[in-house]
């Protein structure tokens, strides 16, 4: 599904295509694809001029986080982390290709950063002010403070099983001290 904001200091558009006048004119240009078609794939390489073989990260699953600063945009993947159990996280990757006055984002549809990013539009009207690396920091932002939840609940599992297991061990207690969490 693709997801096009344009904006300027007039206000948020949402947009059914990418205009060359937008990009002519300097408008701030956020385009959300979630679960991309091969189709909008391509419309992106040839409008954005994104390198084909940056992209087979995205459709080859590539996970790992990383930041590259290239001729003419910045591409950066972070990992949206979250509890799939209470025993196992899972982890999603968000690619994003930053450029003059554009950013695209790439992602499951397991990741909502349409609606977020809306409320930082409602919320902070100097990000609409702002050229578009504001919006980059703060839908990086936006990872990162999933990143916190989890560790915070892990911390707290962490000191409930280690109470116990100082104060009432028993072979159960043990046992999910050596299963200990799974990432998937």
């Amino acid at each position: 599904m693709r997801y096009i904001i344009t904006y300027d200091k007039s206000g948020v558009r949402q947009q059914k295509h990418i205009s060359q006048t937008d990009l002519q004119n300097g408008y701030q240009i956020w385009v959300d694809l979630e679960n991309p078609t091969s189709e909008e794939i391509s419309n992106i390489q040839e409008t954005f001029a994104i390198d084909a073989n940056i992209l087979k990260q995205y459709s080859s699953g590539v996970k790992k986080p990383q930041i590259r600063v290239l001729e003419s945009y910045i591409f950066t993947i972070l990992l949206n982390i979250k509890f799939k159990t209470l025993q196992t996280l899972e982890t999603e990757a968000v690619y994003l290709f930053f450029g003059t006055n554009w950013l695209i984002t790439i992602h499951s549809s397991q990741i909502n950063l349409k609606e977020k990013t809306q409320q930082i539009f409602e919320n902070d009207k100097i990000v609409i002010e702002s050229p578009i690396d504001i919006l980059y920091y703060n839908i990086l932002t936006i990872i990162v403070e999933e990143y916190e939840h989890v560790l915070t609940a892990i911390e707290i599992a962490m000191t409930d099983l280690e109470e116990k297991s100082l104060y009432q061990p028993s072979k159960k207690i043990l046992v999910n001290l050596e299963g200990g969490y799974h990432i998937n």
